[in-house]
């Protein structure tokens, strides 16, 4: 699979990526820092079950990993590759990555919030990043509320 940085972009000479970062919190749970483990797994469990759905939204496969379950070593390579943050590599409690596997997309599960939509395109593709972004934001938003 070719990644999203391989792929030729508009005015890609000048601009390296557009990205576009989303920060949710599901409504009727506790915020980061004050959600309990049980409650953080079941967030995870219930967005990692619409996986499928969230990648028929976007036409693109998509994989889910526990994050807590990995070594530090592939931690950091997923940090490295811009589909992790430093605190979501850093937490104890239950957290979850959903990406595609150009890379272009990662949601990140119980980091500093519920949910961390994050789409990458090369070259001076703002509006493509963000149409992306708005599609599993909507999805989402039409299964759950938001706070």
């Amino acid at each position: 699979m070719e990644k999203w940085y391989d792929i030729p972009g508009e005015n890609d000479s000048v601009v390296i990526s557009s990205r576009v970062r989303l920060a949710r919190n599901l409504a009727g749970l506790n915020f980061e820092g004050r959600i309990g483990d049980a409650d953080a797994g079941d967030l995870i469990e219930k967005i990692a079950d619409e996986k499928d759905n969230i990648a028929a939204q976007v036409k693109q496969k998509l994989n889910f990993t526990e994050v807590e379950t990995l070594s530090d070593e592939k931690k950091q390579v997923l940090m490295e590759r811009h589909l992790i943050s430093q605190s979501l590599a850093d937490k104890k409690m239950p957290a979850g990555l959903i990406a595609s596997e150009d890379d272009g997309i990662s949601i990140m599960i119980n980091e500093d919030d519920h949910l961390r939509i994050q789409c990458v395109k090369s070259g001076s593709a703002i509006d493509n990043a963000y149409i992306l972004a708005d599609k599993i934001d909507d999805y989402i938003g039409s299964k759950w509320d938001y706070s």
